[in-house]
């Protein structure tokens, strides 16, 4: 992302730049051309040229303009997700505060399998951020951050690949009745 907005700065410049060397040229031009130095259609070609690239360069200092935009936005809602994930692994209790600030929606999908291969599919639909699917079996509620991350990391390749498999087909399939 700062890669992104450096690139984006630096063309912004040069564009700006330009536009502020333009009329400057237009200048001479006409200098030029009053002198008796420049024919009047070398003029006229170079002059309607010198507008198009102006108008040129003023949509894209407008189009850098607005991308630099998006990308303040985009770190200042990144900034958001980081203070709710912060005081997400800082809690002791789930409050309806946190879940306010962190998710936007939880889909909990029918338990499937019996025994030790019974697992439960949800997806959590965090503010701020696309789907995170949860393996439900390894994630327990503790009171310490680290234990929260190790149920995390425990999701097996298979069932964290099953569910993005699932994930794929999810408009075949539908949620549990009542979530």
């Amino acid at each position: 992302m700062e890669a992104e907005k450096r690139t984006v700065q630096g063309e912004l410049h040069a564009a700006e730049m330009r536009l502020e060397l333009l009329p400057k040229l237009l200048k001479n031009l006409y200098e030029d051309k009053v002198s008796g130095r420049m024919m009047e259609e070398d003029y006229a070609i170079l002059s309607r040229e010198y507008a198009e690239e102006r108008e040129t360069l003023k949509k894209k200092v407008k189009a850098h303009r607005d991308r630099l935009r998006r990308i303040a936005e985009s770190e200042g809602e990144r900034e958001q997700f980081i203070k709710a994930i912060r005081k997400f692994m800082e809690m002791r209790t789930l409050t309806n505060q946190i879940l306010r600030e962190l998710i936007d929606h939880i889909d909990v999908y029918e338990v499937e399998g019996r025994g030790k291969n019974r697992t439960q599919r949800m997806v959590i639909y965090y503010k701020f951020v696309t789907t995170r699917p949860i393996c439900a079996r390894a994630w327990r509620w503790s009171t310490s951050p680290v234990s929260r991350r190790k149920a995390l990391a425990s999701c097996s390749t298979r069932s964290m690949s099953r569910l993005k498999k699932s994930n794929k087909n999810r408009s075949r399939r539908s949620p549990a009745p009542g979530t």
